[in-house]
C-alpha cells in the first residue's frame, strides 16, 4: 500500500484526491472510451441479477420483476410436499403484501405476449423507435458527463501546476508553456459535439419485417434455454414494465 506524509508522519494508503496529479493521455494510448467504460460498469452491476449460480430452478424472468407494493426485486422460491414441487415468484423483501405467483402461470402469460409482440411489425417498430430515442438521449448524457469529467481533469491539472510553480519546482517559462497546452485541451473539449447513431425509419421497418418473418418459424420451437437468452424477450419484458 503506498504511503504519503501526513501531519504525524507517513500515512498508509493513497494520497487525498486533491493531491493527485492527473495526466491526460493522447488518443492513441486510450484503451477504452468513457462511454464504453460506463457501459461496462453498468453491465457489471447487472450481472449478479441474472447469474444462475445461486438458483436451484431456472426462471425466465429472473432479475426483471419488481414488487408492486415495495418495489423490491422478485425472486424464485419453491415448496415441496407429498404431491410434488411447486415453484413461485415472490418478493425478496418479504413485504407480505404480494402473494406468491406460480412460475408457470406468470411465465406462460409473459411468453405468450412476447410471441404476439414479436409477430407484430408495427408494435415492434414503435418500441424500437422509442428505444433509439432513449439510446440517443442516454448517449447525450454520457457525452456530457465525459466532457464535464475532462474539464474537471484540466482544472485539477491547472491547480496542480500552479502549486508546483509556487513551490519552485517549475519555472515561469514552464508554467506558461504548460498552461498553453491546458488551454488548448480545454478549448478542444468544449468544441466537441456528441455523435448520435442514425437509423432511418425505412431501415428500421425493413429489418423488423425481416425479423418477424424469421420469427414465425422459430418461436414455436423455442425451448426454455432459448427463451431465457432471447434479447428481444428481455427488452420487451422491460418495456412492459415502463
Amino acid at each position: 500500500m503506498p504511503a504519503h506524509t501526513g501531519r504525524n508522519g507517513p500515512v498508509a494508503g493513497p494520497k487525498p484526491k486533491s493531491e493527485w496529479v492527473r495526466i491526460s493521455l493522447p488518443d492513441e494510448l486510450t484503451i477504452l472510451s468513457r462511454d464504453i467504460w460506463e457501459a461496462v460498469q453498468q453491465q457489471i452491476s447487472k450481472n449478479p441479477r441474472f447469474s444462475p449460480r445461486n438458483t436451484k430452478f431456472k426462471y425466465l424472468l429472473q432479475g426483471l420483476l419488481r414488487c408492486e407494493f415495495c418495489s423490491g426485486p422478485l425472486t424464485g422460491r419453491y415448496c415441496i410436499d407429498q404431491y410434488g414441487t411447486y415453484v413461485y415468484y415472490t418478493c425478496s423483501r418479504r413485504c407480505r403484501k404480494l402473494r406468491w405467483i406460480p412460475r408457470n402461470d406468470l411465465e406462460t402469460a409473459v411468453w405468450s405476449r412476447i410471441k404476439q409482440a414479436l409477430l407484430d411489425p408495427a408494435y415492434l417498430e414503435s418500441r424500437v423507435t422509442l428505444a433509439l430515442e432513449r439510446i440517443s438521449a442516454e448517449g447525450q448524457q454520457i457525452a456530457q458527463r465525459q466532457k464535464d469529467f475532462s474539464l474537471v481533469e484540466v482544472e485539477e491539472q491547472e491547480g496542480s501546476l500552479f502549486k508546483r510553480y509556487q513551490n519552485g519546482k517549475i519555472s515561469s517559462q514552464q508554467l506558461a508553456s504548460e498552461l498553453e497546452l491546458l488551454n488548448k485541451a480545454r478549448a478542444e473539449i468544449l468544441s466537441t459535439t456528441p455523435k448520435n447513431p442514425a437509423s432511418s425509419p425505412a431501415d428500421v421497418h425493413k429489418s423488423i419485417s425481416q425479423y418477424c418473418e424469421q420469427a414465425k418459424t422459430k418461436l414455436t420451437k423455442r425451448r426454455f434455454s432459448n427463451k431465457a437468452t432471447n434479447p428481444a424477450a428481455f427488452s420487451l419484458s422491460r418495456a412492459s414494465q415502463q
